[in-house]
């Protein structure tokens, strides 16, 4: 299919079920608000649901444009906008790149952990954690914004890798 930065691979075979899970998920949520959900933005849900990472856009461009003639960067950036606005995926500011996510919710308000080794993220799922941020925040003086939240460190996988 295609390669991500760094040599990552897209997910293999067995991943194929999730993925159309999340593309079942994404049709039925455009249908039920009367979305449009065109091909590219499609195919942009299936590849970064195939991705074991967060999905740069020009990662998305690069894999589309060996299938489709629609791989132009304002078309992916037009699909990546509608996906992030309408709570499909989470925007990654700090490492520019796009995770999909399993909830509306968890694209919005969840912080998300960032691994600074090999790249994986994940949201935290923790309401009270996410609130005591907020709360500490506001103490501070600061209004601060879950959905933009990112703690970078060392995944399990990695951390045990950097102590051999």
């Amino acid at each position: 299919m295609g390669v991500l930065r760094d040599g990552n691979e897209w997910r293999s075979k067995a991943s194929i079920s999730a993925t159309q899970r999340c593309v079942d998920d994404a049709v039925k949520r455009c249908h039920e608000n009367g979305w449009r959900l065109t091909p590219i933005r499609r195919r942009a849900v299936e590849l970064m649901c195939l991705s074991k990472h967060p999905v740069r856009a020009y990662e998305l461009l690069h894999a589309i444009a060996g299938e489709q003639n629609v791989a132009q960067p304002m078309r992916i950036y037009r699909a990546l906008e509608f996906l992030t606005k309408k709570h499909f995926v989470r925007h990654l500011k700090s490492i520019n790149a796009f995770v999909w996510c399993t909830s509306p919710e968890e694209a919005s308000d969840a912080p998300f952990f960032i691994c600074s080794e090999c790249g994986v993220a994940a949201p935290i799922s923790a309401p009270d954690v996410t609130a005591l941020l907020v709360k500490r925040a506001g103490e501070q003086g600061l209004q601060a914004d879950p959905g933009t939240m990112e703690i970078h460190g060392l995944c399990g996988t990695c951390s045990g890798e950097s102590r051999r």
